[in-house]
């Protein structure tokens, strides 16, 4: 893992997430390990090529997400920082 640049505090998670490629494509399941207000670090099977900016489902549902940018990324670990401000997304 790269060398710990982080700003803010992180907390310990444990929590399942999805991290969603683009419009057209199936949420990969992983687990959030760690989170910060400005990011967080995911492990599960990330150990194919990530675009730079992608979408973090919080909820199984979607109704809240993030979208991230690719900070790093080493085996089935991955780093995003938090672009802009938490979003929920409306059930219809």
């Amino acid at each position: 893992m790269p060398k710990n640049t982080r700003v803010a505090r992180r907390t310990r998670l444990g929590r399942r997430c999805w991290v969603v490629m683009g419009p057209q494509q199936q949420p990969i399941e992983c687990r959030i390990s760690d989170i910060s207000e400005s990011g967080a670090k995911l492990e599960g099977r990330l150990k194919i090529e990530l675009p730079q900016l992608l979408e973090l489902l919080l909820t199984e549902n979607g109704n809240v997400r993030r979208s991230c940018t690719v900070v790093w990324q080493v085996e089935n670990e991955l780093g995003v920082q938090f672009l802009g401000r938490q979003r929920r997304v409306n059930a219809a």
